[in-house]
């Protein structure tokens, strides 16, 4: 009893210690991607110029969420409606989920509709 009450306390901080380490590692390594979300009102339309040169006109009553910076595979989020004019990029595809459906190009202009 005496040795189980002196080794279970260090087994415990052992083990939360690793874990607290180990979180501090995965959060430094992939930190959370900040995210910018674009709103037009009724009667209104916004044109963007994205992280990586791709523009967006933003038709009225729609949503636009989009990572202030983009990595290898460029992914929007759209509520609403949007004309897209993506420029290419080696290897990096361009994502619109909109709905129920996630629309993948490499480079080239399209409108999506999902209100």
């Amino acid at each position: 009893m005496l040795v189980a009450s002196v080794l279970l306390p260090a087994l415990l901080l052992i083990g939360g210690l690793y874990l607290w380490n180990n979180n501090s590692r995965n959060n430094i390594a992939h930190p959370p991607l900040a995210m910018v979300m674009v709103s037009t009102r009724d009667n209104s339309q916004k044109h963007l110029i994205l992280p990586d040169s791709s523009e967006v006109w933003l038709n009225e009553a729609s949503t636009l969420i989009y990572p202030a910076t983009f990595s290898e595979n460029r992914q929007v989020e759209l509520s609403g409606e949007a004309y897209c004019s993506v420029k290419r990029a080696a290897g990096a595809t361009f994502s619109v989920k909109a709905g129920g459906f996630t629309a993948t190009v490499l480079g080239t202009e399209f409108n999506v509709r999902s209100y």
